[in-house]
């Protein structure tokens, strides 16, 4: 109710943005009054009905992209299990410039499908944390570069770990497990 009661009332100042530490967009939304009314009625509708629902979500037209539901484990063999975190929460997503990824994050619920997909960063290993299509995040780098040296003919299938949770520094994160599958 605090977040839509900002959002409705001052975030045509872009207070709003503020104290989601989006400073740069809270800078955008004070100068151009709300991105021009647009953006503060688009975030107000949002923020709507994340207080109906209780909690944040991933837009609507993102929903439909991939199924959801727990990960079923291959027919193949349990190698190796890895505990990590979702890093880079606090960026915009790569695949979807409009959504970030803190909003994904938090959208997670117990049963979320999870995928890893391979990119490469600098001309090194990398995987992006997916779902829906888009992505959450990456693993750390010293597990991509394990991952893709020792397991890049392996399933893995992703699993999430708790609740999301702000560390010390204000950024989001998210305990994953990653199993490899052969």
């Amino acid at each position: 109710m605090k977040d839509f009661a900002i959002t409705l009332f001052f975030g045509w100042l872009g207070i709003h943005k503020f104290t989601q530490k989006k400073y740069g967009l809270g800078i955008l939304y004070l100068l151009t009054l709300g991105l021009f009314g647009i953006g503060w009625g688009i975030d107000t509708i949002l923020a709507f009905v994340r207080m109906v629902n209780g909690k944040r979500q991933v837009p609507a037209m993102l929903s439909n992209t991939l199924p959801t539901g727990k990960a079923q484990a291959p027919s193949k063999k349990l190698i190796e299990s890895f505990n990590t975190i979702i890093v880079g929460t606090f960026a915009t997503c790569d695949l979807d410039p409009d959504t970030d990824r803190e909003e994904i994050v938090l959208s997670f619920k117990a049963n979320s499908a999870l995928y890893l997909k391979y990119w490469e960063y600098k001309g090194e290993p990398a995987y992006y944390v997916c779902y829906h299509g888009i992505d959450a995040g990456n693993i750390p780098a010293t597990l991509a570069k394990t991952l893709y040296e020792k397991y890049s003919d392996c399933e893995f299938i992703v699993t999430l770990q708790g609740e999301a949770e702000y560390n010390d520094r204000n950024d989001l994160t998210q305990k994953i497990r990653v199993d490899v599958y052969k």
